[in-house]
């Protein structure tokens, strides 16, 4: 069996795509990561199970009857709780919000046809106000190096889920050193995307995403080709 904590993106792809590993179990160690640490951590905001479980077998049956897979066929992934899930509510780290969304936003829904596989949603301060990651409605998110220091902000609840081992990659969201600031905190390698190439960014908010550094060296033509669309 393969070592998957702290596995990349690249090896987790490259693993799913040939069945070496398969997309449920590289979905079952995240939950069991989630499971283990998030207690301590507060990085994870809503856990997508079943969901994740069901998309992880629909991987797997597509990998057996096709050749054509996504450049993320079967890699976990969390997404920072500003962008919209269809089905669960994009709480921007407030109490305020409890109604789901009606559908997914364009980058997730770029995540999904490239493969990924949403295990939920992470931690962010209330509006995305502060440089960490805190709020008084669900308090306190943690460093996973250190768990009396913080991962900064405002992506934080990402980058300590992907400095923890829970996922090897994640979205989080840049206006002012919000992938940046977290990104140095949780020694990880952070892209603030450029304006626009999300297909959703507006003026002051930009997509990225926190990712180990050995992860990013070899990302997939493919894979780059996607994120840049």
């Amino acid at each position: 069996m393969r070592e998957l904590t702290h596995s990349s993106v690249v090896q987790q792809a490259e693993w799913a795509a040939s069945g070496e590993v398969s997309a449920r179990e590289l979905v079952e160690h995240s939950l069991e990561v989630i499971d283990s640490r998030n207690s301590s951590l507060n990085a994870v905001a809503t856990i997508m199970a079943d969901e994740a479980r069901l998309r992880a077998d629909a991987l797997d049956a597509q990998r057996r009857s096709s050749s054509d897979l996504g450049p993320l066929h079967g890699v976990p992934m969390v997404v920072k709780e500003e962008n919209d899930i269809a089905g669960i509510p994009t709480r921007y780290g407030s109490a305020a919000y409890s109604t789901p969304a009606l559908a997914d936003s364009e980058v997730v829904r770029r995540l999904r046809a490239a493969g990924a596989v949403l295990i939920g949603t992470t931690r962010m301060p209330e509006f995305g106000i502060w440089p960490f990651t805190e709020s008084e409605a669900f308090g306190m998110t943690r460093n996973p190096w250190n768990l009396d220091r913080s991962p900064a902000g405002s992506s934080g609840g990402t980058a300590a889920a992907v400095a923890s081992g829970i996922v090897a990659a994640g979205i989080g969201g840049d206006g002012g050193g919000s992938i940046r600031l977290p990104a140095s905190w949780c020694g990880l390698f952070g892209l603030k995307a450029q304006r626009g190439s999300s297909g959703e960014a507006r003026p002051r908010d930009h997509r990225g995403r926190p990712r180990l550094p050995q992860a990013e060296r070899a990302v997939p033509a493919s894979a780059e080709r996607w994120h840049r669309r």
